[in-house]
């Protein structure tokens, strides 16, 4: 059996939350799940960009649903 060392190390970052600058912090959430249609590689992450006081979040980047595209041909 073939390990998979960058999947280990992607889902080693789950929970994990890192000092960015001064006051802020981006924190990791990383889950191996079943494969699916919208999760063909079986992973269900999040990352966060938020004050280290929390907040809502100033970006936040995941794929907890397909976004539907918004511009024309070329955009």
């Amino acid at each position: 059996m073939e390990q998979n060392y960058d999947l280990e190390l992607l889902l080693g970052l789950d929970g994990a939350s890192y000092e960015a600058a001064t006051g802020y912090v981006v924190e990791f959430t990383v889950q191996q799940t079943d494969k699916t249609a919208e999760r063909p590689h079986g992973i269900n992450y999040a990352l966060v960009f938020r004050s280290k006081l929390g907040g809502k979040p100033y970006i936040k980047f995941d794929n907890a649903h397909g976004v539907e595209h918004q511009g024309g041909k070329h955009v």
